[in-house]
C-alpha cells in the first residue's frame, strides 16, 4: 500500500508543471513584498506579452535520454488539425524527443501551455510554501527523519531553510529528483516555451500560476512525506519507473502511476483539484482554438490519461485524435 501510494506522488510530481513552478520561484530572490492584498491574478487562458525571445540553436543537440515514442496526438475536427503533447519536467529534454514532435512545433502558429511560470512572485511562492513561524519541519519529523531529510535535499536547499517548510514542499524536492538542481533552461517545458517565442508564435497560457501553486499546497501532508522518507532507495526506483515508462511511450504505466485506483479512492478530492476539474476547465478553453486548428497544446502528460483526462474529454467534444508513432 505505502509503495503505491508514493508510485503515485512521485507520478503526479514528475508531469505537474505545478511542481516545478513551485521550485523555481522558491529558488528564485525575490525582488519585492507582493502588493496589499496579494498580486491580481490573470484569467485564464491568456495571451503571453511580447519577450525578448530566447535564440533557437542553429542544429538540435545530440539526444541525451532519447524518447522511443512520444506521448503525441494529432487532434482533428473537419478541416482542423492541432496536436497534443504530454510533457515530463526530469531527465529528458527537448532535445531527447524525436525530431517529430519539434517538426509540428515549429509548424503550429500557437503554443498552448499549463502557465506563465515567469509570472509567478517568489514572495507569494515562500509565504505559501512555509510554515508558521512558531512551527518547525525538524520538530514535526523528529531526528531521524529531519535527518534523512537533509541527506536527500541539503544540497540544494540549506537546512537553516528547510526547516522553515511545508512539508508538501519538502515532499516536493524529494519527489522531484534531480530535476530540483536543475535550472529552468534544461527543462522541457521552459525549452518548448523558449523555442516558440523565438519563432514570435502566439502563446497562450491555460492557467494563473499562483493558482497552480494553490492546489498543489493542498495536495500534500507531513503523512507523505514520511512515506518517502522511510524507504528513499524504494523512491529513488519508482521515480526511475515513471521516468523509464515516458522515455519508452508507456501510456499503461504511466496511467497507472499517475492515477492509482487505491489512492483515488482514499482522497478523491486530491486528484479531483489536481487532475481532473482542471481537464475540464482546460477543454472548454481549448474548445475554440483547436476548432481553429494550427495548435500545438503542451502540458504534462499525467493530464492526458485516463477516462477524464484531456484525450477522452476531446474525443467525447467530437474531436479525433490519433497517437503519433
Amino acid at each position: 500500500m505505502q509503495s503505491r501510494r508514493v508510485f503515485s506522488l512521485l507520478a503526479r510530481a514528475a508531469v505537474s508543471s505545478a511542481c516545478v513552478a513551485a521550485l523555481w520561484a522558491c529558488k528564485s530572490q525575490p525582488a519585492s513584498a507582493p502588493t496589499e492584498g496579494g498580486e491580481p491574478a490573470t484569467p485564464a487562458p491568456a495571451v503571453a506579452e511580447p519577450t525578448t525571445p530566447v535564440a533557437a540553436e542553429a542544429a538540435e543537440p545530440a539526444a541525451q535520454h532519447p524518447v522511443a515514442k512520444p506521448f503525441l496526438w494529432e487532434v482533428t475536427r473537419g478541416e482542423a488539425t492541432s496536436y497534443l503533447f504530454g510533457t515530463i519536467h526530469t531527465r529528458y529534454q527537448l532535445r531527447d524527443l524525436p525530431a517529430s514532435v519539434r517538426e509540428r512545433l515549429d509548424a503550429a502558429a500557437t503554443l498552448v501551455v499549463e502557465t506563465d511560470v515567469s509570472s509567478l512572485s517568489p514572495t507569494a511562492v515562500i509565504q505559501l510554501a512555509m510554515l508558521p513561524p512558531e512551527q518547525s519541519l525538524r520538530t514535526m519529523l523528529g531526528d531521524e527523519d529531519w535527518n534523512k531529510l537533509v541527506g536527500e535535499v541539503g544540497e540544494f536547499m540549506p537546512a537553516v531553510a528547510l526547516e522553515r517548510l511545508q512539508p508538501w514542499f519538502a515532499a516536493l524536492l524529494v519527489s522531484l529528483g534531480e530535476a530540483a538542481m536543475a535550472s529552468p533552461d534544461q527543462v522541457m517545458d521552459m525549452q518548448i516555451l523558449a523555442r516558440a517565442r523565438a519563432a514570435d508564435k502566439r502563446v497562450v497560457f491555460l492557467e494563473d500560476a499562483q493558482e497552480q501553486l494553490e492546489i498543489l499546497g493542498q495536495t500534500g501532508d507531513l503523512e507523505s512525506l514520511k512515506e518517502m522518507l522511510a524507504d528513499l532507495d524504494k523512491v529513488h526506483r519508482l521515480l526511475d519507473e515513471v521516468l523509464d515508462a515516458y522515455g519508452r511511450g508507456d501510456l499503461d504505466t504511466l496511467a497507472e502511476a499517475s492515477l492509482d485506483p487505491e489512492e483515488m479512492k482514499k482522497r478523491p478530492e486530491v486528484f479531483e483539484k489536481l487532475f481532473f476539474a482542471r481537464n475540464r476547465a482546460w477543454v472548454e478553453s481549448l474548445d475554440p482554438l483547436l476548432a481553429k486548428g494550427g495548435v500545438f497544446v503542451a502540458v504534462g502528460a499525467g493530464h492526458y490519461v485516463g477516462d477524464r483526462g484531456l484525450v477522452a474529454l476531446l474525443s467525447a467534444a467530437g474531436y479525433e485524435l490519433r497517437r503519433v508513432e
